[in-house]
């Protein structure tokens, strides 16, 4: 079984549950920390959304950015796929509810019904309906569809709503909030159905087990609760974290729960027993751990932190592979090679390195561009890496010696953000906030614009 947890170090942590040992480390780029986390329904990707608004999925085998989610104009404070993976639901500051095609970036659906800051979101389970929770105390239940509203707002909580979870029939939505109340709704009719209370503090996060009997609840009192549904009362407490809980959630089988907090560690709790002080501490980050999920197939854990490193772990025996260090600015970018042999980095330090992962060392340091270095690529035959910068520049270097092979091309107007070799490699396509420009890799001419 997997977990999966980001933090505001910007970086997301991919863990074995059963072990507790980090499998591999993704850095995310930006100055952002990352508040919401999911994993895609085959637990082969992850979405993060961003303090800066943007969502970013990543390659959960590999660890490498896939894409890239721009449209909302405030922070992301929640995400979730749909049940096949082919949708991305997200939920912002911008008091904005969106849905994205997950695998182009598209926007689909933008819904602005709540009057504040969304705070939680979330599909029903046949993805037709979408869930919204929202500072001003309201529950939304729209169309995934078409964004229409299918019930009048639900309304009973005193403070603001942290957290929404659909049971797994969907016919149940749970919901936690600053008033420190856990309320379980009828998702047909919007009513009451009860009123968990117990804990001393906000409710950050709630989620239902997998076979909707129980409900599990982290909490600003530092504690992790167990809910019966049926009876409303509650059969577990634990306690261990030092700081605020800010997000759980339950493994496939029901037998573990994972907890990320403020004290900057996640956790794995055994539901079967109410062992405060035996339960594994899978690391601690340098801030706090925002959020954590189990992957579909209960194998991997993905969490976050910014240490500025990259690392991978073994997933069957839960030892570290490799921790990549050496560039002493933020890692902004990251690519493997097409032998996945090699990792090629880019910096706020400027510099693009080359990474042995079997020997975990650095063999090149490319240092060609005067500003952050944002996005890099090989080329499909390893040989070479392209990099793109805040300065405005594409320059595409041998990935053997370090040789600069195609002169610095300065030509557009915008940092350049992504950048990938055609699939002969004998093109670059090069975007930027301006404009998509593809270039001639022999002869550095421009031969196609896109705006």
């Amino acid at each position: 079984m997997r977990i999966v947890s980001a933090a505001y170090d910007r970086t997301i942590g991919i863990w074995d549950s059963i072990t507790g040992a980090e499998i591999k480390q993704i850095q995310q780029t930006g100055w952002y920390p990352i508040w919401s986390i999911a994993f895609s329904p085959d637990g082969r990707r992850i979405a993060s959304g961003s303090g800066d608004g943007t969502i970013r999925i990543s390659d959960a085998v590999f660890g490498t950015h896939v894409l890239e989610i721009l449209g909302h104009t405030a922070g992301v404070q929640s995400v979730d796929f749909s049940p096949d993976g082919q949708r991305i639901v997200s939920g912002s500051r911008d008091k904005s509810v969106r849905v994205w095609d997950a695998a182009t970036a598209s926007g689909i659906l933008s819904m602005h019904e709540h009057l504040d800051e969304v705070r939680s979101v979330a599909f029903s389970p046949d993805g037709k309906r979408i869930i919204s929770g929202s500072r001003v105390m309201t529950i939304r239940v729209s169309d995934a569809s078409s964004g229409v509203e299918l019930l009048p707002a639900m309304r009973s909580h005193e403070a603001q709503v942290n957290s929404v979870h659909f049971s797994p029939d969907g016919r149940m939505i749970v919901s936690g909030s600053r008033d420190s109340t856990i309320r379980v709704w009828d998702s047909m009719s919007g009513a009451v159905v009860s009123t968990l209370r117990g804990h001393n503090g906000f409710v950050n996060s709630v989620r239902f087990s997998l076979d909707g009997q129980r409900i599990v609840s982290g909490s600003s009192d530092n504690t992790i609760r167990v809910w019966n549904v049926t009876t409303s009362s509650q059969v577990l407490e634990l306690r261990g974290h030092e700081r605020s809980v800010e997000s759980v959630s339950c493994s496939p089988d029901g037998r573990q729960i994972i907890s990320g907090s403020w004290d900057n560690t996640i956790r794995i709790w055994d539901t079967t027993s109410n062992n405060d002080g035996n339960h594994p501490i899978l690391s601690r980050h340098d801030k706090l751990v925002s959020a954590v999920a189990f992957s579909r197939d209960g194998c991997h854990i993905v969490s976050g932190s910014s240490d500025e490193t990259i690392q991978i772990w073994d997933a069957k025996t839960g030892s570290s592979v490799s921790t990549l260090r050496g560039q002493t600015g933020t890692v902004r970018s990251f690519a493997f090679s097409p032998d996945d042999r090699r990792i090629a980095s880019g910096s706020s330090d400027r510099s693009v390195q080359i990474w042995d992962i079997t020997t975990s060392s650095r063999v090149l340091n490319l240092c060609w561009h005067w500003s952050d270095v944002l996005c890099v690529a090989f080329s499909p035959d390893g040989r070479r890496v392209v990099s793109g910068s805040s300065d405005c520049s594409v320059i595409i270097c041998d990935a053997i010696s370090g040789a600069v092979l195609l002169r610095p091309i300065v030509r557009h107007v915008g940092p350049i953000t992504f950048v990938e070799f055609s699939t002969d490699g004998s093109c670059v396509k090069a975007k930027s906030s301006d404009e998509s420009i593809t270039w001639d890799v022999a002869f550095g001419r421009r031969i196609y614009d896109a705006k």
